[in-house]
């Protein structure tokens, strides 16, 4: 949908010219007739951008008949998102707001362009050393950047200026090392120097080095820096040793560890790095000294712990460091203590409240806190479409639309549902 508002995020807009501000100030002001469009000359670009920006910025108390054309009126001035697109292009015809991203993607498709035509290359070479399709390519240079990323760009421009400046494999290790990525080093200088200087820089590069190339040094060097570099590591070069450094520089590369080198002391290093780890620890060594440990780390944690290791004591110690994690609290240890810590430590905690508590909990937030209201309504909107409410509780909180239909469904019968 076209939004409404010709110049760009703060930049001063110029004066307009008399005539043109004063047809978009009476229609502002005034209330427009019939045939509002009509009467600003659709030839003239100046009234158009006046009656953007006055409808945008300038009058953001104006009343509910400054809406052009009977469309529905504005919030603070803006246009409602629920005006037709079609309306709005008609009503005001202007170019949609360009972001900062975007006219940085135009400029780095000229960049590439300028370095295109500085080589002598074609799109068509470009475009098969850049390894992606030269209709594609062709795109990004005309400046149809749409489905081409900011990254891809730099990238290209990257590796065009790599491979007609460096000219032999020192200038591309000292290339790597002033942070030239990896895929951006052209194949001839991809030597065993220039991977081990990129992986040391960058650890999650190892997954561009070939994999008949990822030697014991090579691994090593990249899991001591980022154990996440573990998951390109392959199967065998992961001994005990390597998946040890790895967890202890990133606990959750548990996930990457083969299942038969996930030991007791392998397991409890990853979750002293990581309390999230503990997901990934095997069932058979989830102790209740351990799941402490990772919930005391992160309360989110909670969601991998047994449910006949979950104490009050340690559901409390979860729902304080993460408000949240009240979802994976069993409900019959959902007293109304832990709920509130819950609640005071994330009030989006309030979804997964027992619904015997939430008006009271919602009530005790500031009045006229509509976020509250919001959140007591969505618990009690969850509910009716899990059929767990009678039909007299969806009706005394506004969500008796939102039950099920069919026989024996909770709201039909005003019994609760099975569920």
């Amino acid at each position: 949908m076209l939004i409404p508002v010709p110049r760009p995020r703060r930049a001063r807009a110029p004066r307009r010219p008399a005539p043109a501000r004063r047809a978009a100030q009476n229609a502002v002001l005034d209330g427009p007739p019939d045939g509002l469009v009509e009467e600003v000359p659709e030839d003239d670009p100046a009234a158009q951008a006046a009656l953007a920006l006055l409808f945008a910025e300038e009058y953001p108390s104006a009343p509910p008949a400054a809406a052009p054309s009977g469309l529905p009126p504005a919030r603070g001035g803006r246009p409602c998102s629920s005006w037709p697109e079609e309306r709005t292009r008609k009503a005001v015809k202007t170019e949609p707001i360009r972001d900062e991203r975007e006219i940085r993607k135009e400029g780095l498709a000229s960049a590439v362009s300028a370095a295109l035509s500085a080589l002598g290359w074609t799109p068509a070479q470009a475009a098969a050393l850049l390894n992606v399709p030269e209709e594609r390519f062709r795109e990004a240079l005309a400046g149809d950047v749409r489905w081409v990323s900011e990254w891809d760009l730099e990238d290209w421009l990257a590796r065009l200026r790599a491979e007609a400046g460096l000219k032999t494999d020192a200038e591309a290790i000292e290339a790597v090392r002033g942070g030239l990525r990896l895929p951006c080093v052209p194949e001839r200088h991809r030597t065993s120097s220039v991977f081990l200087d990129a992986v040391r820089r960058r650890p999650r590069h190892l997954r561009f080095v070939p994999e008949s190339q990822r030697t014991p040094e090579l691994c090593h060097a990249a899991c001591r820096r980022n154990g996440a570099a573990l998951e390109w590591v392959p199967e065998r070069l992961k001994t005990p040793e390597l998946c040890l450094l790895a967890v202890r520089s990133h606990g959750t590369a548990l996930r990457h560890v083969p299942p038969e080198i996930r030991t007791e002391a392998l397991c409890r290093e990853a979750v002293l790095q990581a309390g999230l780890a503990l997901c990934w620890v095997p069932e058979p060594l989830k102790t209740a000294e351990l799941c402490a440990e990772a919930v005391g780390r992160d309360g989110w944690a909670l969601k991998a712990v047994p449910e006949k290791l979950k104490t009050p004591e340690l559901c409390m110690e979860a729902v304080r460091k993460a408000g949240k994690a009240l979802e994976f609290v069993p409900e019959a240890l959902k007293s109304e203590e832990l709920c509130r810590a819950a609640v005071r430590a994330d009030r989006k905690a309030l979804l997964h409240t027992p619904l015997s508590m939430v008006d009271e909990i919602a009530a005790e937030w500031p009045a006229g806190w509509d976020p509250a209201v919001e959140l007591a309504w969505e618990a009690w909107r969850t509910a009716a479409i899990a059929g767990r409410i009678t039909l007299e509780e969806a009706r005394a909180h506004g969500v008796d639309h939102f039950l099920p239909r069919g026989l024996g469904i909770a709201g039909l019968d005003g019994s609760r549902g099975e569920g």
